[in-house]
């Protein structure tokens, strides 16, 4: 049986009796995509400035975000981690 046929016959299998949870913790370097809508203006800016910088639009929408974060936190901080 190959590995295709494997992972078939496992999502084929519908008896969850001996499921476990997953309780490993997330990875801190784990990234999440997000959609954002914006004007055809600001997405022309954004691609020239990416490319001005060789680098790829969503690295600057990264720093972008990073750096907007890291403004407010210095004005005022988050709260404390739980």
């Amino acid at each position: 049986m190959s590995r295709l046929d494997d992972a078939q016959a496992a999502l084929n299998n519908r008896d969850w009796s001996t499921a476990e949870i997953d309780t490993t913790p997330p990875r801190n370097d784990a990234t999440v995509g997000h959609t954002v809508s914006m004007s055809l203006q600001l997405t022309e800016r954004l691609f020239a400035e990416a490319q001005r910088r060789g680098i790829t639009p969503p690295d600057l929408i990264r720093e972008y975000v990073e750096h907007g974060l890291d403004a407010v936190d210095a004005v005022s901080p988050p709260p404390p981690s739980q």
